[in-house]
């Protein structure tokens, strides 16, 4: 605590810096590559939890103290699973792309999805196999996707009663399986009364994977322009 990061690394190479966390590195992707959509949006990075980057009026939001868009620690199940953060039943216990592996490990070991000897490849992560499974049209392994997409859409459903995006883009790991995770998502958000109407655009990041990196590239360009802070 305490440490200039970014000045010690202006002053080690000549370069102005930026530092910012993954979610927010995402969120100026996606503002930069989604215009106009992009003035209003939520991005979400799914991985071993749940970062959020949000801009409103085409401005990043970052909190009175830097902590805004935190919402893996929303409370959506009362009471529920422990998390790191101290609470129970966060967001982020639910819905991140380890709860996806969890709930596969849960499947395959109880017997509930059973895959083909072609598809059983312990090498590969469960949360994996599992999707690769509904993909090819396997029912139990498509009811545990459709599981976990109503985790994640009761998170989505609360962020979209509270700033109403335009759009909302998806970062991280869980990101690459939204192809067969997206009809579930929108029909939980449809059958809410206060979401059926005003449903936003929502997609993967731009630039999937990379759009974190994208995004950092982005605010770097930005501050160079902007020359130094002192």
């Amino acid at each position: 605590m305490g440490v200039d990061l970014v000045g010690a690394v202006r002053d080690r190479t000549g370069v102005e810096a930026v530092i910012d966390n993954d979610a927010n590195c995402v969120a100026t992707a996606a503002l930069a590559w989604r215009r106009p959509l992009a003035e209003d949006l939520v991005a979400l990075t799914l991985g071993t939890g749940i970062g959020g980057g949000l801009v409103c009026g085409g401005e990043l939001v970052r909190g009175a103290r830097g902590f805004a868009g935190e919402p893996g620690h929303m409370v959506i199940v009362p009471g529920g699973v422990p998390c790191v953060c101290g609470q129970r039943g966060c967001w982020e216990r639910y819905a991140p792309g380890t709860a996806l592996g969890e709930m596969a490990d849960e499947a395959f070991m109880s017997g509930h999805v059973v895959l083909g000897r072609s598809q059983e490849d312990v090498a590969v992560p469960s949360g994996e196999r599992l999707v690769a499974a509904a993909r090819s049209g396997h029912m139990a392994a498509t009811e545990v996707i459709a599981e976990y997409c109503s985790h994640f859409a009761l998170g989505l459903a609360n962020l979209m009663n509270l700033l109403d995006p335009a759009l909302v883009v998806i970062g991280g790991g869980v990101a690459l399986a939204l192809d067969i995770m997206l009809d579930h998502v929108r029909s939980d958000l449809a059958s809410n009364p206060t979401l059926a109407d005003r449903m936003p655009t929502i997609e993967v990041a731009p630039f999937a994977d990379a759009a974190g990196v994208v995004g950092a590239a982005t605010a770097a360009a930005a501050a160079r322009e902007r020359g130094p802070t002192g």
